[in-house]
């Protein structure tokens, strides 16, 4: 189903992300991830991630403004996040994970 390669693309892109930290590969995965599923709320967040990571920071702030529109829970705080120009740490509960750069 879309929602199971959503689930797939998204782990793809944490992994990317926060682990390989490769920005350019999880912007990749999430936008082919968010071609399967568009209504998935977590691919959202780690396309804004990765273009934060990237320096794109208007397109990072667009996604996170769409993603407070679908699930103000999820959006809010990643909208905050990038507006503030935070810096990126695993144990921020923003990635549901607690490991350390």
């Amino acid at each position: 189903s879309s929602k199971t390669v959503a689930v797939a693309y998204c782990g793809l892109a944490r992994i990317a992300l926060l682990h390989e930290k490769n920005s350019k590969y999880a912007k990749q995965l999430s936008l082919l991830g968010l071609e399967k599923n568009p209504y998935d709320t977590q691919l959202p967040k780690f396309l804004a991630l990765s273009e934060y990571q990237l320096g794109e920071n208007e397109a990072a702030l667009q996604v996170a403004e769409k993603l407070k529109a679908l699930a103000p829970d999820q959006g809010s705080p990643l909208y905050d996040f990038i507006a503030n120009n935070k810096p990126m740490s695993l144990v921020d509960s923003l990635y549901g994970v607690t490991y350390s750069f």
